[in-house]
């Protein structure tokens, strides 16, 4: 009787061993599955220095540096930061977008220039407006800086 209930012991263990790992190879299958679609949707995002490079390349960022550069003879120089990533604005219910702050860095501090947006999924530029208090389409933004040049 003895050696019975130990053979069945022994049997009801490696059940309890098959079952324990049976659902082990579960979740990890599908904690694989939720982080292969994070990286897919992190991969339909423009990427952060892409992003970077389409406002460097502005003809309006490319003056603004110039005469910063040439101004200041290296003492302040312009900046671009990052202030917030797709990630944050779909975090806070905001399409996604790279966000950045264009400004004077001295030793002493960082004056703001302006504010970019970057569409992470179109690239489509917006520019910041305090007036508004909200992005602008570049075109519009253009529009407004030839009407104040022209005062």
């Amino acid at each position: 009787m003895f050696k019975h209930s130990l053979y069945t012991g022994k049997i009801v263990m490696k059940q309890a061993a098959i079952i324990i790992l049976a659902i082990m190879i579960i979740l990890v299958g599908c904690n694989n599955s939720n982080q292969s679609k994070q990286a897919s949707s992190d991969n339909e995002f423009i990427p952060r220095e892409q992003a970077k490079k389409i406002l460097w390349d502005l003809p309006e960022v490319v003056q603004w540096s110039n005469e910063v550069r040439r101004k200041y003879h290296g003492k302040v120089v312009p900046v671009c930061t990052v202030e917030r990533t797709p990630k944050q604005c779909l975090d806070s219910g905001e399409k996604p977008a790279w966000i950045f702050y264009f400004g004077l860095s001295s030793p002493d501090e960082t004056i703001l220039w302006n504010r970019f947006r970057v569409d992470a999924q179109n690239a489509a530029v917006g520019v910041w407006d305090p007036f508004s208090g909200k992005y602008i389409s570049l075109e519009k933004w253009r529009k407004k800086n030839r009407l104040r040049q022209r005062r």
